[in-house]
């Protein structure tokens, strides 16, 4: 399963280091992260479809609705929410980017966990916008933390 064309442009904006990729289903982003230097930690609610740990690849069963992220601040280089929208999770990982860090997310923008128009662009005001696109479907954005 190949990875998001959004995330892998994403990785290529910023030096391998550690990433947090949430909600990550079967781990297509943290695998391909993975393969190319990543150091990554896998969060999903569902232990049968994440992936396998590795070396690289810290996978972790936890439920983003009811457990808080105990990450220290400025500890990820890069964020990944892909298909999977929860306005609390937003300034938790503002905090959790380092400073030139990337945030990567896309959301539907109909049924269960949507983004309204704006919405994702409006979670990180402040901050170099890459990336960002709506057409009604899904909403992508891909953001840089300013260096302090």
């Amino acid at each position: 399963m190949k990875a998001s064309e959004l995330v892998i442009r994403s990785a290529s904006l910023v030096a391998p280091g550690r990433a947090l990729d949430l909600a990550c289903g079967t781990g297509r982003n943290a695998i391909y992260l993975s393969s190319i230097g990543w150091n990554i930690i896998a969060i999903d609610i569902d232990p049968r479809v994440v992936p396998p740990a590795s070396a690289r690849l810290d996978v972790r069963i936890m439920d983003l609705e009811k457990m808080p992220l105990d990450f220290e601040d400025a500890s990820f280089d890069l964020i990944a929410i892909i298909h999977y929208f929860q306005p609390s999770l937003f300034p938790v990982v503002r905090r959790l980017v380092r400073p030139g860090g990337i945030i990567v997310t896309s959301a539907k923008m109909t049924g269960r966990f949507a983004a309204g128009p704006g919405e994702l662009r409006g979670f990180f005001e402040g901050w170099e916008l890459i990336h960002v696109f709506e057409d009604g479907a899904i909403s992508e954005l891909i953001a840089r933390k300013r260096e302090c």
